[in-house]
């Protein structure tokens, strides 16, 4: 068995042939030839998809025809070379002969998988931009003169021609620039100024995307020139980053009709004749298509991304007048509490009565949480509006132990009995706002707690724990006191955002989620200390991700 009918028999999905040019095969087969054909033919009948790019002209229009029947043709005018491919197999063939499915000669032949799927990747962009087989037959019975697709080489050719078609554009002209310097070679050698005449003496639409806010400045400047004469602004620009790559490529589109694409291969040079490669022009319909596709494409990720700035800009701006409003409010709030406290510690000095005292010790307890609550909703909104800070690790023991001093001098009229097991170097992916989470559950811990004497057990342990979705090493931080519980119906909802208690201070845990959850990626719960009598006291369980 010769390798074509090998590789034909093996497959299994379909068979891809790329060939110069398709002739029919002789009337005397060899056995060998037949065998191959028959096993071409036999992909099919089991489910196989069969595919030939090829060149059609009217030698070979019958032969197309009579494949057209069993097969998907496609016509492409310059094909080079000739090879055949299944899902697992590649061979060619000598380039520049004919090619026939029953004749094929091996001149390179793999079972590799990167050298195939190469070659399905060259395979599949030639077929994407061929011509269906049907419309390119039509053409030749029709007489239609076919569209070219040529490579140049020759630069004054090219810049003839970029400035020509420019000049002979009457209706949308597209181009993209990739850098400054493309910019400044097209205005010498009289692009942009074509450009002009375009948009302002034969009202051409000219939309142009280029890097360079100097280049949006040349082209606003010629807008106002044009608007002068046509009252409207026909060239439009979006401004993209510059290409940093070392080959990049100016696009041309005229009228939708024809298309060039020039490469540059060096754009340190001044001299566009210095600057570039070579050039593809088309005017196939498909070629020319996926440029303006292209072009689009990319005007619509530009024009998206500027109206993210501009939201994002906004955002910006309206955050910080949040912030000042916060501070603001913050501030002369305070100090109008500050003046409620003075007046009620006053006024309590001269009362007698005790009911009355009692009264003026409710307006002090109540300020003092208006206070509490105002500080409170500051540190939320600055944990919030820092959501992106970067995390690093932190030192477990040395936090717990900063907000347990902080606790115990906040409440000097409490006797705040604290046991603590903490491993030594434990560390945790956190920031400096960690201490936040853990004062905010001990402060709540302590004001929960009825009797002056408030018991509080804090538990670390080294454990596995699904954070996110996944299975992840982290720190688990118990604290366990024996206050007046928090009830089932409020379990669900005490980490609520701006959640308000009964004694003001429903911010505290909103505190400790958003920064153990939101910000570290963690995991926040609550339980009670004896299960199914939450009237026993607290348990409040955090997972931090191990540093």
């Amino acid at each position: 068995m010769d390798r074509a009918t090998s590789i034909f028999s093996n497959a299994k999905n379909g068979l891809d042939i790329m060939a110069e040019t398709m002739t029919a095969p002789e009337p005397d087969q060899s056995r060998d030839a037949k065998n191959a054909a028959e096993a071409y033919f036999d992909v099919k009948k089991r489910g196989g998809c069969l595919r030939i790019l090829t060149k059609i002209d009217e030698k070979n229009i019958a032969y197309c025809k009579e494949l057209m029947k069993n097969i998907e043709l496609r016509h492409l005018d310059d094909v080079k070379g000739n090879f055949a491919m299944s899902e697992s197999e590649y061979m060619s063939s000598p380039t520049s002969t004919t090619f026939q499915l029953n004749a094929m000669v091996t001149v390179i032949y793999s079972n590799a998988n990167p050298l195939v799927e190469q070659n399905r990747k060259v395979f599949e962009t030639f077929w994407s931009v061929a011509t269906p087989a049907e419309e390119r037959i039509k053409e030749i019975e029709n007489g239609v003169v076919q569209p070219k697709i040529e490579i140049i080489r020759d630069p004054q050719q090219i810049q003839r021609m970029y400035v020509d078609l420019v000049k002979q554009a009457k209706h949308e002209i597209l181009v993209i620039l990739p850098t400054a310097n493309a910019f400044h070679r097209d205005e010498r050698i009289g692009v942009i100024e074509a450009l002009q005449a375009a948009a302002s003496g034969r009202r051409v639409e000219v939309s142009i995307i280029a890097p360079d806010s100097l280049v949006q400045v040349t082209l606003q400047a010629l807008n106002r020139k044009i608007e002068s004469k046509v009252g409207r602004n026909p060239i439009n620009h979006r401004r993209i980053l510059e290409a940093t790559t070392p080959i990049t490529v100016v696009v041309l589109v005229v009228d939708k009709d024809a298309s060039l694409v020039i490469e540059q291969k060096d754009d340190s040079q001044p001299d566009f004749d210095k600057a570039i490669g070579v050039a593809t022009y088309s005017t196939r319909n498909s070629m020319v298509l996926a440029n303006v596709r292209f072009f689009e494409r990319m005007w619509e990720d530009v024009e998206l991304r500027e109206r993210e700035e501009v939201v994002l800009e906004r955002e910006k701006r309206a955050r910080k007048a949040a912030e000042l409003l916060q501070d603001i409010l913050a501030h002369d709030i305070r100090n109008y509490n500050q003046i409620v406290v003075t007046s009620a510690e006053i006024l309590k000095a001269d009362l007698t009565s005790t009911e009355s005292q009692s009264l003026v010790d409710a307006i002090l307890k109540a300020t003092k949480g208006s206070s509490d609550l105002i500080e409170r909703a500051k540190k939320l909104g600055r944990i919030i509006s820092q959501a992106d800070m970067e995390l690093h690790p932190v030192d477990l023991e040395d936090s717990l132990q900063t907000s347990v001093a902080l606790i115990i001098k906040s409440h000097p009229q409490r006797s705040i009995n604290l046991s603590a097991s903490v491993k030594s170097g434990a560390r945790v992916l956190a920031d400096n706002l960690l201490e936040e989470a853990f004062t905010n559950i001990l402060s709540n811990s302590v004001n929960y707690t009825e009797t002056d004497e408030v018991p509080v057990e804090v538990q670390v342990e080294e454990i596995e724990a699904m954070l996110e979705g996944k299975r992840a090493p982290c720190w688990k931080i118990t604290f366990t006191d024996r206050g007046k519980g928090i009830p089932d119906k409020m379990k669900d909802k005490i980490f609520t955002r701006y959640l308000n208690t009964a004694t003001g201070a429903g911010l505290g845990l909103s505190i400790v989620y958003a920064l153990v959850v939101e910000r570290y990626s963690g995991k926040v719960a609550i339980t009670d200390r004896v299960e199914g009598d939450y009237a026993e006291g607290t348990k409040v369980e955090v997972w931090l991700p191990k540093a």
